[in-house]
């Protein structure tokens, strides 16, 4: 995990830090100088500008360290400067991948923290529900279209006030609606269509019939409750049932989703073991 990593890396520069002055305090081949200063301190400042990459902190540390050495006024033996090269090296190193890890964070937290309005996936969505209809019109045969959205459950349950700026709320509704279109791209046939729509999520499923589609919607709630890690809220509309035209199917849909309840631990244990069989929609013939 990036974390994880992040805080090993940090944990180890940290400690080069600390360390090095010490044994250069202790050692034997002359009096900490400049030249020592630099080799330990230098790397910091890959902190405070995050444009000095390690190669650039290479090519400019160690020929400076060279000229401390040659220009200090104390004689200095050659194995003192190597010494410093190593430690100035071996500090770089261990910054370029905190700063790394760090850099790998910040992207992911940036993906999550914000979902952004894909217009493009919504109208290709539009045009796919569209399209179904007019084949389901023609063929009269029937499609449904599910309404869904995440609630983590982590927001109402974390004793530990994890969730309790802003920032992290949104983190962790972001990060849930990700994975619960991912589950819903997974899980329904290929032929279906999934999209993010603001807080919600849209799914289209051809060839479905009534009986068929409360199966279906049965055996979405209890993998979702297996799999993923927050509560889900799922409505659906089936035509020709509930609505002959798009909106008119969303509409039903998303007050079918608003209004279903979450379901309890003991409920989704029961779910768990109740044996509802596995519904898959046929192929798309013609």
């Amino acid at each position: 995990m990036p974390m994880t990593s992040f805080r090993e890396h940090i944990r180890l520069w940290a400690l080069w830090t600390l360390v090095m002055p010490v044994l250069f305090l202790a050692n034997p081949l002359g009096e900490v100088g400049w030249l020592e200063l630099g080799a330990v301190l230098t790397p910091l400042t890959m902190l405070v500008e995050r444009r000095i990459t390690r190669e650039l902190a290479l090519a400019v540390g160690l020929p400076a360290l060279t000229l401390i050495w040659l220009f200090s006024p104390e004689s200095a033996p050659l194995a003192q400067m190597f010494v410093a090269w190593a430690v100035f090296t071996v500090g770089v190193l261990l910054a370029s991948r905190a700063i790394r890890s760090q850099l790998e964070i910040e992207a992911i937290a940036g993906q999550v923290a914000y979902v952004p309005d894909d217009a493009e996936s919504v109208e290709k969505f539009r045009i796919a529900v569209d399209r179904e209809l007019g084949r389901a019109r023609r063929h009269d045969r029937p499609f449904a279209i599910l309404s869904a959205a995440a609630h983590p459950r982590s927001l109402e349950a974390d004793a530990s006030g994890l969730y309790r700026t802003e920032l992290l709320r949104t983190l962790a509704e972001n990060r849930a609606r990700l994975e619960l279109r991912d589950f819903l791209s997974g899980d329904l046939h290929v032929y279906s269509d999934v999209a993010i729509d603001g807080a919600r999520i849209l799914a289209l499923v051809p060839e479905v019939d009534v009986d068929a589609l409360e199966l279906l919607l049965e055996r979405l709630r209890n993998a979702a409750d297996e799999t993923l890690t927050f509560d889900v809220q799922l409505g659906a509309s089936h035509f020709p049932r509930d609505a002959v035209c798009a909106e008119d199917l969303i509409d039903v849909a998303d007050r079918n989703r608003t209004t279903s309840k979450l379901r309890s631990l003991p409920e989704r244990i029961a779910g768990r073991d109740s044996d509802l069989g596995v519904w898959r929609s046929p192929d798309v013939q013609g």
